[in-house]
């Protein structure tokens, strides 16, 4: 289900769980797990809530536009916590607190009753949760401080909003990347969209959290982080078989769609070393374009309607994205399989990227690394003068984008919270694998078969939070 004003950054909720508590089939989804009366159904408890919430949004409005300073102690007052008493937290000022190791106290704002201390950081209105400020001594945005806060506490789960957005963070060692659940707030409310407010509900309701920190493991929001790293695990396992299937499938349509590169293939010509190298450098460029896409990273953020980057950007989603051409691989009936230039299309994308600087017109600078910087051939055959049929390439992206739950329904992978370990895993899967081009009918027929890629070259995947814990970090 789409929910436009939820953000997942990371791993602290996936969206597959996500979707299950929108239909309720997640555990504790039932009245008394809310702590609700059992004449109560949760559906009637989150309408009820959406009304208050609605009312007490509007009153608010009212107060915000005669606010002149950040506005915490309106925000606080009017909003955040009239919201959150819709959500089961009685909410208390909080005393700065100092933790052992640290020179400075950390003043978080916000307490809940019952729940030994759960922490809820509250700014005002007019500061953005990732905007550095002092505080208390402290010099970092509100979202930075919880998190440190939770990185150096007993407590596990907190609360950062502004009354616009509000985040569920967890304790992270991990810095590198942003990782919460954000819900935009203003947006929920102003557009009235109430899905989304359903499994804020459903989510960030007081009875989800821990009740004290020494019981996390049994707290409701603690059995949806596992499972959606359980349910990661496995759909990262069954996507490393997707990339495998779809380096067999372009290697089999190059060679299908390509006499005279068949010819070479049967008189040895292509080496499957070569050749198999070449096809993980494309599936990777595959891999990494659809990763920057749903990252946003392709350009930067455009500093207002005149900047030129908003027109690079609308030019490359509408003409030149990856996402673009997995989206017409959802409707591969309506494409024909028989031509060649959706091929053509990824390749232009491709162009975009490399050293050359094609994509200087579009504000794109070329990368650097081996994975653009060097050119797509084997043996001498150029990649790019060859053609490869719709249907296969359709195949590629169905697979690099869907996968199988354990239920079997068709799950989108989620590339956002990929981090680079975990595409590295992938390709440590691969270096097991030995390529050969069969010849033997005539027709070439590229495969793996298992190997010992990996012993050979010494190449072997580290997992991050290993090297973290042997470097001290």
């Amino acid at each position: 289900m789409s929910l436009p004003s939820t953000d997942l950054q990371g791993n602290v909720i996936s969206a597959e769980v996500l979707d299950l508590l929108l239909r309720a089939e997640a555990p504790g989804q039932k009245p008394a797990d809310f702590n609700l009366p059992a004449d109560t159904t949760v559906d009637r408890a989150i309408g009820e809530a959406w009304t208050t919430a609605r009312t007490k949004w509007r009153q608010f409005q009212d107060k915000r536009a005669r606010i002149t300073t950040n506005g915490f102690a309106e925000t606080r007052q009017h909003w955040i916590k009239p919201l959150l008493q819709e959500l089961g937290y009685e909410l208390e000022r909080s005393e700065p607190e100092l933790l052992d190791g640290n020179e400075k106290p950390f003043p978080i704002s916000l307490r809940a009753e019952g729940l030994n201390g759960f922490p809820v950081h509250a700014v005002g209105m007019g500061c953005p949760l990732d905007e550095r400020h002092a505080n208390g001594g402290r010099v970092q945005s509100a979202h930075a401080l919880l998190q440190d806060y939770l990185n150096h506490s007993e407590h596990v789960y907190g609360l950062v909003t502004n009354g616009l957005e509000i985040r569920l963070l967890r304790d992270s060692t991990r810095l590198g990347k942003l990782a919460y659940v954000e819900f935009d707030l203003e947006r929920i409310l102003e557009q009235e969209i109430y899905p989304d407010f359903q499994a804020l509900y459903r989510l960030l309701h007081a009875s989800r959290m821990p009740r004290k920190p020494e019981a996390t493991e049994e707290a409701l929001i603690e059995r949806y982080h596992q499972q959606g790293i359980e349910s990661g695990s496995r759909i990262r396992e069954k996507l490393r078989l997707e990339v495998k299937k779809a380096m067999e499938t372009l290697a089999n349509g190059l060679l299908a769609c390509n006499p005279a590169f068949a010819v070479a293939a049967v008189e040895g010509r292509v080496q499957p070393t070569a050749y198999y190298q070449a096809l993980l450098r494309t599936v990777y460029r595959m891999l990494f374009l659809i990763v920057i896409e749903e990252r946003d990273l392709v350009h930067p953020e455009p500093t207002g309607e005149a900047d030129p980057v908003v027109r690079f950007r609308d030019v490359y989603r509408r003409y030149y994205s990856f996402n673009r051409l997995r989206k017409l691989a959802l409707r591969a009936p309506y494409v024909d399989g028989r031509r060649t230039d959706l091929w053509q299309s990824l390749l232009s994308t491709f162009r975009l990227f490399e050293r050359e600087g094609h994509g200087q017109a579009l504000g794109i600078a070329p990368l650097g690394g081996d994975l653009f910087g060097q050119p797509l051939e084997v043996n001498g055959h150029d990649l790019h003068a060859l053609q490869l049929d719709n249907r296969s390439l359709l195949n590629i992206l169905s697979g690099l984008t869907l996968v199988r739950s354990e239920q079997g329904a068709l799950v989108a992978v989620n590339y956002n919270d990929l981090d680079v370990e975990e595409l590295g895993s992938i390709y440590e899967g691969l270096l097991e694998l030995h390529p050969v081009i069969d010849t033997r009918t005539g027709t070439p027929h590229f495969s793996f078969t298992a190997g010992s890629e990996r012993k050979l070259t010494g190449s072997y995947y580290t997992r991050h939070d290993l090297v973290a814990e042997l470097i001290g970090w």
